[in-house]
């Protein structure tokens, strides 16, 4: 985590983490949620808690958490089957 000078808010550290790329998201996270709690927002501290700990099955997710595609898969089993019954 990098060094700031004491003179730098809360804030304006977080301002300052969040453009330095190796700084982990999670622990932006953490430090966003202090900060939340200090400025006492409470959706904010919500959706930290959230990214923090998982979504619960009846959370409403957000649309950048949601993921799709197609299992694929081969199974040997079957396809070395098929080649003994074609020889």
């Amino acid at each position: 985590m990098p060094n700031h000078p004491k003179s730098l808010s809360l804030v304006e550290q977080l301002q300052a983490e969040a453009l330095d790329r190796s700084v982990p998201t999670e622990d932006l996270l953490r430090k966003a949620k202090v900060v939340a709690a200090k400025l006492d927002l409470p959706d904010f501290l919500a959706w930290i808690e959230k990214e923090l700990g998982g979504y619960d099955a009846g959370d409403a997710v957000p649309s950048y958490r949601v993921v799709s595609g197609e299992v694929r898969g081969w199974n040997l089993c079957v396809a070395n089957r098929r080649l003994r019954q074609n020889q």
